[in-house]
């Protein structure tokens, strides 16, 4: 076969190919031997219908197992040819049977991204030190206390900090609802109904509970709040808010107190001094699991740093639209419609196409440093996941593992794991420095200035 590849920009190729006319025929003659072997023609006995017939009376099967035998094999050959590793076949074009008996066809393919890993031992990682202390504890047995509090109502004055305000509120930018101003933004920053908050001025939005002190159970107020410029969501940093509030409780907090009687009830054979053991180790739990992600998200952040590679677009696009539909999903739940949609689609496609860029990148990156590694899943490791997950949902193996097969979710869990592997990798090669907060901090402002 004749194979000419010509690489294209965002990870694609285009291959073209001539098959000469003996091979052709060579090819076709052994599929319409197959055919004739299985073939059932009224006057003709199985075995003996000849060729000719065959050809007339299958051409459309036999050409059609003809072209999937004879591209699958020139890119296999272009594969071999150039190296090339092919993610998919885009699309197969310019099937041509010339008159001289040749074959030639047109095939787009996207290719995995070319790019030079970075380094990617002993990435220097800082994190702090976990430990829990008893001041700790003692705090997360006082957020766990509230769980148990009793509320009293007040009915004899306004609302002062330190109360517990019950309110219907919503919030307007300019005369329009938040929801229509910024989307993506949470819908409890837009909106709520029978929301409580402990009046204190870091408590939802500063300023709020400011506006609400004097309020009394049934006032309806106005309170306009300036959102701050280190807003976590910048499309409304700087702005300015206006809430419509309706008081629809007022109450006094009474706690119980931190004895035996309240481990009792918090969990059922334990004394206070064994809740405290408890607290302490998932708050251990807790913080070791939030120094893993800030671990990872370093080493991800360093693999990225100068490293800029294309990547396939059908990719990005496909991984984009899934996020597009889950932020359009999200909203159409807060009861935005598509109007107001449509007027930010493109605010939504700029920030779903740019987190989906980055998505694949990384994944590209670790899937390039697995293979250098030679990590791998192996089958029994896969399903022994998979029995966790049948035994977690309360369902026997064998029917989770037919619906994922149905579903192409093997490949996926098989993807995801590889993942994890290779970060297990990255995070046992890094360069981890234990710091204070404090000078966790001061590294932290170093690094931006």
């Amino acid at each position: 076969m004749n194979i000419t590849v010509e690489k294209l920009p965002d990870c694609l190729a285009k291959i073209r190919v001539e098959v000469p006319a003996e091979k052709v025929t060579a090819e076709r003659q052994k599929i319409s031997k197959n055919f004739a072997k299985q073939a059932k023609i009224p006057g003709y006995r199985p075995g003996k219908v000849p060729a000719s017939v065959v050809e007339k009376r299958f051409k459309k099967n036999i050409d059609e197992e003809f072209e999937n035998r004879i591209i699958g094999e020139a890119i296999r050959e272009a594969r071999e040819q150039e190296s090339l590793e092919i993610i998919s076949v885009s699309s197969v074009d310019e099937k041509d049977y010339g008159l001289a008996g040749t074959f030639s066809f047109v095939a787009e393919l996207t290719l995995t991204p070319e790019f030079e890993l970075p380094e990617y031992q002993n990435i220097p990682v800082k994190v702090p030190k976990v430990e829990v202390t008893p001041e700790d504890v003692e705090n997360g047995l006082e957020q766990v206390r509230t769980n148990y509090a009793d509320y009293e109502d007040i009915t004899d004055r306004g609302a002062e900090m330190g109360d517990f305000i019950v309110v219907d509120y919503k919030g307007s930018v300019d005369g329009k609802p938040i929801g229509e101003v910024a989307p993506e933004t949470p819908a409890q920053i837009a909106t709520g109904e029978d929301k409580w908050f402990k009046m204190e001025e870091e408590t939802f939005i500063p300023g709020f509970c400011a506006g609400l002190v004097g309020a009394k159970f049934e006032d309806s107020r106005e309170v306009t709040v300036t959102i701050p410029a280190e807003f976590p969501h910048p499309e409304l940093a700087g702005k300015e808010i206006v809430y419509s509030v309706d008081v629809k409780g007022l109450k006094t907090q009474v706690l119980p107190e931190l004895d035996d009687a309240l481990a009792e009830k918090i969990k059922p054979d334990t004394t206070m001094d064994e809740l405290r053991e408890l607290m302490e180790a998932d708050l251990l739990k807790q913080r070791e699991n939030q120094v893993e992600n800030a671990t990872v998200q370093q080493i991800i952040n360093h693999l990225n740093q100068g490293l800029d590679f294309e990547l396939p677009k059908d990719m990005v696009m496909r991984e984009a639209q899934g996020r597009i539909n889950e932020i359009v999903r999200q909203n159409a739940q807060r009861g935005l419609g598509d109007d107001t949609i449509a007027e930010h689609q493109e605010e939504i496609l700029n920030s779903a196409t740019n987190d989906a860029h980055s998505s694949v990148k990384n994944t590209f990156i670790l899937e390039q440093i697995a293979k250098k590694e030679e990590i791998k899943v192996d089958n029994d490791e896969l399903r022994q996941h998979v029995e966790e997950m049948a035994e977690s949902h309360g369902m026997p193996f064998e029917k989770l593992a037919a619906q994922l097969e149905k579903e192409g979710g093997v490949q996926r869990i098989h993807h995801q794991m590889l993942m994890s592997k290779t970060l297990d990798f990255l995070k046992s090669n890094a360069s981890v420095e234990t710091l204070t907060l404090e000078e966790l901090k001061a590294a932290e402002a170093a690094q931006q200035g």
